[in-house]
């Protein structure tokens, strides 16, 4: 697609449906802006982490960050997301605060999986009416927050604070609403953040023209992130050393919305990548696909597979890869700023101490 939207016939072809969904979603922003579509509210405090760049901006990293920080000053969090690309309807709980009840990422779609394995003390519940997901939430669970994972857009529920995950890498793309570009909704959007969050800093050169202009769109306070390879995981869940695969052969294949983040994670890692496969963000793996990915690993004398957590989740049934199927752990470090995302987690609790 990105391809496409260079081209400009393309572009001219695609500009139509571009206008009309900017439309569509600033009058559904004026009407929630004056009130006249008002969201329904929980009785608990609602933070949503989301973006307004289609794509992996990181936002899975991030509410993984939140839940964590909260729980360590012990408030109990419960997560609900929409599923996306999940195989069946309705309220699901993924988990319960102390097991995952899903046996497979299908039930309830692979960003909710893995959050629900990493996060063994905090449920996770997907719905595509995230509303009554949380008076679900409430009444089973009686957590102290409720965090939205991909939310800004959904505006349907009202939250006390809005985080906004930029990708320093892509920004904004061509600064264009979809279908023309990346962009969910105009960067004037950006005004109703609470917290603007600039994610994988440290693959960026120069990260102050973006800071920049997020500071003429919006008055949130900024802060700058970047990811740290916590380890090597493998498909059973064991796990190695940040160098372990320093300078070995291995071929990477991901089906995620920043493939060419995860492809510069493997080079910081140094190891020695004879190969990558990128599939659609969200891909289910087939079959078909392992065989493909086994067989060109195997033809460029591969001696790992290497892919995200994410992806990782979706492969865990499978037993057809022959080679050893590695991951690497990666966790947030907010470096400046922190002190900003301290204070509106302190907010939004009122009786609890953060």
């Amino acid at each position: 697609m990105t391809g496409l939207l260079k081209n400009p016939l393309w572009a001219l072809l695609i500009f139509p449906f571009s206008f009309l969904y900017r439309i569509s979603i600033t009058l559904k922003n004026f009407l929630y802006d004056r009130n006249f579509s008002k969201p329904a509210r929980l009785d608990i405090p609602v933070i949503s982490v989301g973006n307004v760049c289609a794509g992996g901006t990181g936002k899975t990293p991030m509410v993984l960050f939140i839940a964590e920080y909260l729980r360590k000053k012990g408030i109990n969090p419960a997560i609900i997301s929409r599923g996306y690309k999940r195989k069946t309807s309705g309220i699901v709980i993924v988990s319960d605060n102390k097991h995952v009840i899903i046996s497979s990422p299908e039930e309830c779609g692979d960003e909710p999986f893995l959050m629900a394995r990493k996060l063994k003390d905090v449920p996770v519940l997907v719905d595509k009416n995230r509303f009554a997901a949380g008076l679900y939430a409430q009444k089973i669970f009686n957590p102290d927050i409720i965090i939205l994972d991909d939310a800004f857009q959904h505006r349907k529920i009202y939250r006390d604070s809005d985080i906004v995950l930029i990708d320093s890498t892509n920004p904004w793309g061509n600064g264009s609403v979809l279908p023309g570009g990346p962009l969910r909704e105009p960067l004037s959007s950006l005004k109703r953040a609470d917290l603007i969050v600039l994610s994988r800093t440290n693959e960026t050169e120069n990260i102050e023209p973006v800071v920049q202009k997020i500071e003429k769109l919006s008055t949130a306070p900024i802060t700058l992130t970047r990811y740290k390879v916590k380890s090597w995981i493998d498909i059973k869940g064991k796990t190695y050393n940040p160098d372990y695969l320093r300078h070995k052969p291995v071929f990477g294949f991901t089906a995620t919305g920043n493939p060419q983040s995860f492809k510069k994670t493997l080079k910081f890692l140094n190891v020695d990548l004879k190969g990558f496969k990128i599939y659609k963000d969200h891909h289910w793996f087939k079959e078909s696909d392992i065989k493909t990915i086994a067989d060109k690993a195997e033809n460029l004398n591969a001696g790992y597979l290497v892919t995200t957590e994410k992806d990782m989740v979706k492969l865990r049934q499978s037993e057809e890869f022959v080679l050893p199927v590695l991951a690497p752990e990666i966790e947030v470090d907010i470096y400046k700023g922190k002190n900003y995302f301290e204070v509106e987690m302190k907010k939004r609790i009122s009786n609890k101490s953060v």
